[in-house]
């Protein structure tokens, strides 16, 4: 008895052992066992590899412009003109010296309620130059950088052949950075010459399509030292590449503009009219207020390295015309001195150049 039971002992276990090593024979074995005669390395390269997740994106991203060349301070004035005040009107909501037939604006107000924006209402613009570049400081009531105005734009228009149809835009939208940076700067060009419609300055119906051809921008490939933008105070400094102008004579003006500030728009009294701008004219307009063309303004042209006839329309230079002798009017009311802006529209005319009606008498500021 014992012995017979010793033995189913002994035979359960070897028995189990056999299907131990069975097991482990089959766990060890490849799924898909290689053919006779291939390396371990040749197993290896063909196995597929599973498809990684964290594969490197390429990235889009423009590389940074390496500049060569930076400008400088702006030197000493060439040429410059003082622009109309209208910080000193602004609290009767009005400005002086607008003229929408000649292109020539002057509304630092906001549409339809005309409060007043200083950062838009321009001072004075100058120009000088260097070797390398063409300078323009602009002179604003105040800059306005602490302010949110994202669209707010900076520029300078050129023409080039003389012909009161600009040519070359250099554009720039402000940030506030006081140091010279080409950011949010642009330059284009009219290079089917159709900016001012039929008529270049005065307004028309017939517009084109602005400046429609880029010549300058941070994203595009070329001389990444073109055109350039600084904040100093209440200064905004702009500069051009002269090679970029391509003429050392031409006429130059000035805009600040936080209203369309579309350079495809160009001219602005052909793509809206009169009815559809407005007027900051209180009193001398019936478009009065200021409404689709707010918060822009804009020099005449003034000539650089050329001399102007004054004949030029929309010229900031006027030539003097002799005056009629002024007869004595027997009733006729005394009138207070030239220049006084309640005066009369018979005693400004009486007044002649330099002095003009705009809702009020006027004294054109001098070149």
């Amino acid at each position: 008895m014992n012995k017979k039971f010793c033995l189913l002992i002994l035979f359960s276990f070897l028995l189990f052992n056999s299907s131990a090593c069975s097991n482990g024979a089959l766990k060890s074995s490849p799924a898909n066992p290689a053919p006779a005669g291939t390396s371990q390395e040749a197993q290896n390269e063909e196995q597929p590899v599973a498809a990684s997740n964290t594969e490197t994106p390429q990235s889009n991203a423009t590389p940074a412009a390496v500049h060569t060349i930076t400008p400088a301070a702006p030197g000493a004035p060439e040429e410059s003109k003082q622009d109309i005040d209208t910080s000193s009107t602004a609290n009767r909501k009005l400005a002086l010296g607008d003229s929408f037939r000649l292109g020539i604006f002057e509304r630092p107000f906001t549409a339809g309620d005309m409060n007043y924006v200083e950062y838009t209402d321009l001072q004075e613009a100058s120009i000088s130059s260097d070797e390398n570049f063409f300078y323009f400081v602009l002179d604003l009531e105040n800059n306005g950088i602490d302010a949110d105005h994202p669209g707010m734009h900076y520029g300078v228009e050129f023409d080039t052949d003389l012909d009161g149809r600009g040519d070359i835009l250099l554009w720039a939208q402000e940030s506030g950075n006081p140091d010279w940076t080409t950011d949010g700067v642009s330059v284009f060009e009219d290079a089917n010459e159709d900016v001012g419609g039929s008529k270049p300055v005065m307004a028309d119906p017939s517009r084109g399509d602005g400046y429609e051809s880029l010549l300058f921008s941070p994203q595009q490939t070329g001389d990444p030292d073109s055109a350039w933008r600084r904040s100093d105070g209440r200064q905004i400094h702009l500069a051009v590449k002269k090679g970029l102008i391509g003429s050392s004579g031409f006429f130059w003006k000035v805009w600040a503009d936080n209203g369309p500030a579309d350079p495809s728009l160009f001219d602005y009294n052909d793509s809206f009219s009169e009815a559809q701008a407005g007027s900051p004219g209180n009193g001398s307009s019936a478009f009065y207020p200021v409404n689709a063309l707010s918060q822009v303004d804009s020099t005449c042209w003034i000539a650089y390295n050329y001399r102007a006839s004054g004949y030029e329309p929309g010229g900031c230079y006027i030539h003097p015309t002799a005056q009629p002798a002024k007869k004595a009017a027997s009733h006729a009311p005394a009138c207070p001195p030239c220049g006084t802006f309640e005066m009369s529209y018979d005693c400004c005319v009486a007044c002649g150049y330099p002095y003009i009606w705009a809702g009020g008498c006027m004294k054109m500021p001098e070149k």
